[in-house]
């Protein structure tokens, strides 16, 4: 468990990012800058996985898989910071620093208990 100290720090820390002069117009470049890096090494290393030339296959029969992933991401993503924003709320109104750790770990962990899960092939 962390000390209040060091959940404090991690508080301050993460607040910090809303609090830097940030415009519309700098949030805009930022999340452009991401998408552009994001989309290099994914498009990179599908281009190694799939042997290259993207332009030149049948991409349809994946289409429809990866929306499905996609909304699957998302919806659990929802659904974590629901969680995570329920636990934090509570433990910082309440005083409850193991709550608050365990908000703090659904954000870094994806689960309250802090641990990576195991990625399993069916």
């Amino acid at each position: 468990m962390k000390s209040k100290s060091e959940l404090r720090r991690l508080v301050t820390q993460k607040g910090s990012m809303y609090n830097n002069g940030m415009t519309g117009e700098k949030h805009a470049v930022y999340i452009a800058d991401e998408a552009r890096k994001a989309i290099f090494e994914k498009y990179n290393a599908g281009q190694k996985e799939h042997g290259g030339k993207l332009w030149r296959k049948v991409i349809t029969p994946h289409i429809l898989e990866e929306a499905i992933d996609q909304i699957v991401y998302i919806l659990t993503l929802r659904d974590q910071l629901r969680a995570a924003e329920s636990k934090l709320a509570l433990g910082l109104a309440t005083r409850d620093w193991q709550m608050v750790e365990e908000g703090h770990s659904i954000l870094a962990t994806g689960n309250p208990d802090g641990g990576q899960e195991e990625e399993r092939n069916p």
